[in-house]
């Protein structure tokens, strides 16, 4: 299965180990945070790539992370990943995006100022796995 990983390009993040299945619709990756094989796509990798980051080169603990939290009850949104802090309250928001997606300010800001506008936390990230944009507040 290794072969089909070979139309995601190598991402400026550590390699981690990962487990795949093929199921009838495609590709599936193991998500340590949901605990369930989701289905890999561009975006997805990505996220896979930064969830790893953060629990094993960060040293954030796995349940300190929501991966894919609806945040905003009104409104449909939903965050790629929100790390809280020991005390629960949400510190980083990162959206992650697939690495063939162009990181623009002007379109990608606006989105990540809507999500902090429910969560209030103080850093966020976007990233395409290969360039990052960090906002701090």
């Amino acid at each position: 299965m290794p072969s089909i990983l070979s139309k995601f390009p190598p991402l400026n993040l550590p390699p981690f180990h990962y487990r795949l299945k093929k199921g009838q619709n495609g590709v599936f990756i193991f998500d340590i945070i949901r605990k369930k094989y989701v289905f890999l796509t561009p975006e997805e990798w990505t996220r896979q790539h930064v969830i790893h980051y953060f629990t094993q080169y960060c040293g954030f603990s796995p349940s300190l992370l929501a991966v894919e939290k609806k945040i905003a009850q009104n409104i449909p949104l939903r965050a790629d990943i929100i790390v809280y802090n020991k005390n629960c309250h949400p510190t980083i928001l990162v959206e992650c995006k697939s690495s063939l997606t162009i990181l623009k300010q002007k379109r990608h800001l606006p989105q990540m100022l809507r999500y902090n506008a429910c969560l209030n936390v103080k850093q966020l990230i976007v990233t395409n796995g290969i360039k990052f944009m960090y906002y701090t507040f």
